[in-house]
């Protein structure tokens, strides 16, 4: 039996290496998307390595969105979409409490933090939009709104804002959003309530303040966010 613990070497593999140094062949020669790359077998004779081991890593690359295979070029470098790959492992029904409680309050962040750039990048036409969407939202009186609803009232937002990125973020996180809601209504809970509808919200960014909205849809996130996540509940 061994007295004490072995301390692990973290070595990177050959393939990492060959990956790093494809990454900085790159970078030092100011590839740019729709460059395309040396063929396999001028790389492996440059880096000194076979060509399996090349092509495992430009693998990689491609896996990651930064290469991919065209028909004119061969392999050419990509602009990736940095978020690859998060919608496949974002699966509510295996991520656990607290993973979700963190998703749904990233959410909250995220839409708070677009309040500057769209109180800049709002226009006419972007509240007559938002008025539109509000009118196929169900009841004023109980302000339950559905998923689809929230989704194209919330993606709207994003789409003024004119971040790519984080309405692509917000695409990602609405099957969590969906899970829990459904979970809620299996336990018999009403539909969410909240001090602020989309209604209001509308309003201010009309006619409000960057901070006033900040308030407003802190306050109308977090009714879920309490709701779902009570203190000392029930685990999800």
């Amino acid at each position: 039996m061994i007295a004490h613990k072995i301390e692990l070497i973290n070595k990177p593999s050959l393939v990492d290496d060959v990956e790093k140094g494809i990454i900085n062949y790159l970078v030092r020669n100011k590839f740019k998307p729709g460059d395309a790359l040396p063929r396999e077998i001028e790389l492996a004779e440059s880096m000194g390595v076979s060509r399996s081991v090349i092509r495992e890593a430009l693998s990689r690359l491609k896996m990651l969105g930064m290469l991919k295979a065209t028909k004119r070029k061969g392999l050419e470098v990509s602009n990736p979409d940095i978020l690859i790959g998060l919608d496949r492992v974002i699966i509510p029904g295996i991520l656990d409490r607290e993973t979700m409680e963190d998703l749904f309050e990233l959410r909250l962040i995220l839409e708070m933090g677009i309040a500057e750039i769209l109180f800049i990048r709002k226009t006419p036409e972007d509240i007559a939009k938002l008025r539109e969407i509000l009118k196929k939202e169900r009841s004023s009186k109980t302000r339950a709104i559905s998923i689809p609803s929230e989704v194209e009232f919330h993606g709207k937002l994003y789409e003024i804002a004119g971040n790519a990125t984080l309405k692509r973020m917000q695409s990602i996180l609405w099957p969590v959003f969906d899970f829990l809601e459904k979970k809620e209504i299996e336990k018999g809970e009403q539909p969410h309530l909240s001090e602020v509808s989309h209604s209001m919200l509308v309003d201010i960014i009309e006619r409000g303040t960057p901070p006033e909205y900040q308030d407003a849809i802190k306050t109308h996130l977090r009714v879920h966010l309490e709701r779902i996540f009570k203190e000392g509940g029930e685990s999800i």
